[in-house]
C-alpha cells in the first residue's frame, strides 16, 4: 500500500443536539437522546484524541442522528429517524440543507482538494464500537478507509494500521 500523505478524522454521530426549531418533536424523547440512539457516546472524545495525535483535521456532526443521520446517503431509508419522518417534507428538506449537506460537502471538498494534489490518505470514521481496533488507552478505534489515488479502497483499510503506526508510533493498535 502506498504511504499515507493525509489523514482526516470524521465523527458523524458526535452530538445529541437538537436545534430549537425541532425541540418540540423530541419533548417525549429526552431520555432516548441521552442514549446511543441520540449520539455515538464517546465517539467525539475518541475523534478529538485521534485528530490531535495524528495532527489531522476533525469533521464532527453538530446534530443528533435522531434528527438526520449524517452517516447515510441521501436516499437511505434511515436518513431520518421515525421522529423526523413524521415532519412535513419541507422540514426534512431543511434538515438536509442546514445540517446534512454542509457537513458532507465540507468533508467531500477537503478530500477532493487533496485528491487533486495526488495525496494518498485515509479517513477515520470515529465510531465508539469494538468492531475494529482498540487503542491501549481503552477507547475503541472503529477502522478506516484508505483512499489511494482518490478512490475508496475498503480492502486496503485492514492494512492501513501499519502506515499510521509508522506515522505516529505513540498510537498503539490492538
Amino acid at each position: 500500500m502506498a504511504s499515507i500523505d493525509c489523514v482526516i478524522v470524521t465523527c458523524e454521530h458526535a452530538s445529541r443536539r437538537v436545534p430549537s426549531r425541532y425541540r418540540a418533536l423530541f419533548r417525549a424523547q429526552e431520555a432516548v437522546l441521552k442514549t446511543h440512539r441520540g449520539s455515538d457516546l464517546g465517539a467525539l472524545r475518541l475523534a478529538r484524541e485521534l485528530a490531535t495525535a495524528l495532527e489531522a483535521p476533525l469533521f464532527a456532526g453538530s446534530v443528533s442522528r435522531l434528527l438526520i443521520d449524517l452517516n447515510r446517503s441521501l436516499h437511505h431509508v434511515k436518513l431520518y429517524s421515525a421522529i423526523t419522518w413524521a415532519c412535513p417534507e419541507n422540514d426534512r428538506r431543511r434538515l438536509v440543507a442546514n445540517y446534512y449537506l454542509p457537513y458532507r460537502n465540507a468533508v467531500e471538498n477537503w478530500i477532493a482538494r487533496r485528491t487533486r494534489r495526488g495525496c494518498t490518505f485515509c479517513t477515520f470514521p470515529s465510531i465508539a464500537s469494538r468492531r475494529f481496533w482498540t487503542a491501549r488507552y481503552g477507547m475503541p478505534i472503529s477502522g478506516f478507509f484508505t483512499i489511494p489515488g482518490g478512490r475508496w479502497n475498503e480492502r486496503s483499510a485492514a492494512r492501513g494500521a501499519g502506515p499510521l503506526a509508522a506515522r505516529r508510533p505513540s498510537l498503539r493498535y490492538g
